[in-house]
């Protein structure tokens, strides 16, 4: 193995991402088709940019060269490995998700102010001091779909790994959406029908290839 790349390994370890995206450049540089030089560069990303500014396209492409490149023998494993990855980042991103928006209690106290000299206008108001952290969480949904539809159904329904994981995906999203609709609560709004039915079809679309994916779906009360 490239020296580099075990290099690259330990800066992953360290999440030191931008020594490890040098050192994998340096490699892909004389190299583009080494796949695992991909793989790690795929892992880089994480630990360079805020979760706000993730752009799933930087993963996409890496995990795309990874996959292409694999040798045949190990194409399968790289498959794997990309699917498992894109899956706990997903589980991440909603995690911390979840936690920025249980955390209502500036929120409440701004809407609380605000209504006792404002009460016609609170909610409104309360909305648009919400905006910035609304369109952030928006845009880390976009994110984690963007990774989730880059894995086949027909992987996730033949590896029971895959389909455990995009089940815990599913319940993931149902948590964190359900914290979406309590901090737009806070400020005496309702989600529209648009919203909700948005919602309920990305949960359906994580659960669409899991084992009893169906079954979860009729016992499940979303929001």
């Amino acid at each position: 193995m490239d020296d580099r790349l075990i290099r690259a390994q330990t800066a992953l370890y360290e999440k030191d991402g931008k020594t490890a995206l040098q050192l994998t450049d340096e490699i892909l540089e004389s190299d583009e088709r080494n796949s695992q030089a991909w793989f790690l560069a795929m892992q880089c990303f994480q630990f360079l940019y805020p979760i706000d500014s993730y752009d799933a396209e930087n993963e996409l492409t890496c995990a795309r060269y990874a996959i292409r490149f694999a040798a045949p023998k190990e194409k399968y494993r790289m498959k794997k490995q990309v699917y498992l990855f894109f899956l706990e980042k997903i589980l991440t991103v909603l995690q911390r998700d979840a936690d920025v928006l249980a955390d209502g209690k500036e929120l409440l106290g701004f809407y609380q102010r605000t209504v006792y000299f404002d009460a016609a206008g609170a909610a409104e108001k309360t909305r648009a001091h919400d905006e910035s952290v609304m369109s952030a969480v928006q845009k880390s949904f976009a994110y984690c779909e963007a990774l989730f539809d880059f894995i086949p159904d027909s992987a996730i329904r033949a590896s029971r790994e895959l389909s455990d994981k995009a089940t815990e995906v599913a319940q993931a999203w149902k948590r964190t959406y359900g914290f979406v609709a309590m901090r737009v609560g806070l400020y005496h709004l309702e989600l529209t029908q648009e919203q909700i039915s948005g919602a309920k079809d990305r949960y359906a679309r994580y659960l669409r290839a899991v084992k009893n994916g169906e079954e979860i779906l009729k016992e499940t009360v979303f929001l």
